[in-house]
């Protein structure tokens, strides 16, 4: 019973960092009529990386139960192939109803881009490059022709669509077949059976055409399609419609190869029409006769067929393409400190010396991150104070020594007061002394050497305070103090002996 039309899903948009399973998005290398192909990140779990080729089925295949179960069955098939000449198959899965295909990524072009390109700027392709690329496709074919299961059982593997836009050669001169059993698959929808999917027109066998049982000669006769294509750089069957290209399959018909190229070696054309013969029968038994009836070719003709003769093909018609790389990641922001919940901690500069004790601001208790950037904060105030106290005792070392006469009294000396200024006086006073500064004889006069003693200059009487200062504990009960404050902090912020801060 029709049950009428039904909706077509829509195909979710997949931009880059979109992700499917573990895999993400980089952007979309090509779309086709089955699926969709993404240049894809594979993050392993060990931290390794690598690009893969993710090809997401369309929608309007996807709706169909029995494509489906067919494209499972095909691609765990797909994914025992492990040959040079064939891309292998990595993972497959289903996301929101979305089957997909994971698969190695190939950098590199397809046949059709490679002849397609070529002609347009007018680059012939070298004969000798032109079959190496059908020898590889041979090679991979019949690798998968011969493939058994672990029982040794024939797996009876058939491409079914052995084609320019299916083979791709390397920017470095390797081949890849693609898409092996995803033709089967598709083969199997409704579509098929109501006449709407027919394949791709022009590089059918004539069996396929028929609907008839297919067997590897199907795609030997494929391989013939591609060989006629990449030596004469024409189509093999074209025409104005679909059914008038599958009469001309079903019937043999198409030009010979050496009318098309005057100069089209004989034995390479009998090779050519022998793998397009109509029926199966006549054609190459297998795909490695035919790789062999083209090395021999080649060998005869001393043609460079080499993967070195491919790879200078594909930078004379592309140029040198780079690998795919991602962008690289925005260097991260600085971070903002900010200072906050400070607390005054005095440093004891000279343990002999208690009046040289500073105080200094420290955040507490500091995060690990931060505390690089405040350390060498801390330092570098560290440093310039320790700097500015060492000229003081300097400065004062150097000043003549006072009589008991010329000694102040106790009770106005205010070390804590003058420490800093002291300091900085004392400096500026010993660059810009005159000669009779220093005690003692002057050594470039030997007349001025003298035993006399030198008597000192008396001090400038001091003015007594009109106000007395309240009292104030000494500077060494304020440090003895401020450092039983810190190493409580300390405690308390490392916690427990033995645990890591």
């Amino acid at each position: 019973m029709d049950s009428g039309p039904q909706t077509v899903p829509k195909l979710r948009e997949l931009g880059p960092g979109a992700p499917i399973g573990k895999y993400t998005v980089v952007r979309r290398l090509a779309r086709g009529g089955m699926a969709e192909v993404y240049l894809a990140r594979e993050a392993a779990f060990v931290g390794v990386e690598r690009f893969v080729a993710l090809k997401v089925i369309l929608p309007h295949m996807a709706g169909e139960p029995r494509f489906l179960s067919m494209f499972k069955a095909e691609a765990r098939v797909a994914a025992t192939l492990d040959h040079p000449n064939i891309a292998q198959v990595l993972d497959a899965g289903e996301v929101d109803g979305e089957p997909y295909l994971v698969m190695e990524y190939v950098h590199g072009r397809t046949i059709q881009s490679l002849l397609r390109t070529a002609t347009e700027r007018e680059i012939g392709i070298p004969r000798g490059a032109a079959i190496a690329l059908v020898i590889a496709a041979c090679s991979g074919l019949h690798y998968a022709h011969e493939r058994r299961d672990l029982s040794g059982q024939p797996l009876q593997i058939v491409h079914r669509d052995v084609s320019p836009s299916n083979l791709m050669c390397r920017y470095d001169g390797t081949v890849k077949l693609l898409d092996f059993g995803i033709a089967k698959a598709a083969s199997q929808t409704s579509a098929t059976q109501t006449g709407f999917f027919k394949g791709k027109s022009g590089y059918m066998s004539p069996e396929q055409c028929a609907d008839e049982p297919l067997d590897r000669r199907s795609d030997v006769f494929n391989l013939g399609i591609l060989l006629y294509e990449l030596t004469t750089a024409r189509k093999a069957f074209f025409g104005d419609n679909p059914v008038a290209v599958i009469n001309k399959i079903a019937n043999g018909r198409f030009t010979p190869p050496a009318e098309l190229v005057p100069d089209y070696p004989a034995e390479l054309e009998r090779i050519v029409m022998q793998a397009l013969a109509v029926t199966p029968e006549e054609r190459f038994a297998t795909a490695e006769e035919l790789q062999l009836a083209l090395e021999t070719f080649v060998r005869a003709r001393r043609l460079d067929a080499s993967s070195t003769a491919r790879a200078a093909l594909m930078r004379a018609v592309f140029g040198d393409e780079p690998y795919p790389s991602l962008p690289p990641s925005p260097a991260p922001a600085a971070e903002i400190v900010t200072h906050t919940e400070l607390a005054a901690v005095p440093v004891l500069l000279d343990a002999d010396d208690p009046s040289l004790a500073v105080t200094v601001a420290r955040r507490a208790p500091p995060s690990r991150k931060r505390a690089v950037v405040g350390g060498l904060v801390a330092v570098t105030v560290l440093l310039g104070v320790a700097a500015a106290a060492w000229t003081s005792r300097d400065g004062s070392a150097e000043a003549p020594p006072a009589t008991e006469a010329s000694r102040a009294p106790a009770s106005v000396v205010e070390p804590a007061q003058d420490a800093v200024v002291g300091a900085s006086a004392d400096a500026d006073s010993d660059d810009t002394r005159d000669e009779g500064t220093l005690a003692g004889p002057d050594v470039d006069d030997p007349a001025a050497a003298t035993t006399e003693p030198v008597e000192a200059t008396p001090p400038v009487p001091t003015a007594e305070p009109t106000t007395p200062e309240p009292a104030r504990p000494s500077p060494r009960a304020r440090a003895q103090r401020s450092n039983k404050r810190k190493k409580a902090a300390e405690t308390k912020r490392k916690g427990p002996a033995g645990m890591y801060p």
